[in-house]
């Protein structure tokens, strides 16, 4: 799932790995780590789907 990440922010993974997200980047993340990033407040929002180029 695509997010645009707003602020810096550390999401834990387990006790020994953190995944490190940096403000004003766009990610690609599983959807486990999408919802908790969606949850916290003010972190990261969706981005929306483009339309797809192929249609005829």
């Amino acid at each position: 799932m695509k997010l645009k990440i707003l602020k810096d922010h550390d999401h834990r993974i387990t006790p020994a790995k953190v995944q490190a997200f940096k403000a004003d980047k766009e990610v690609d993340v599983p959807r486990k780590t999408a919802d908790v990033l969606l949850k916290e407040d003010g972190v990261a929002v969706k981005v929306p789907a483009s339309p797809s180029t192929q249609e005829k």
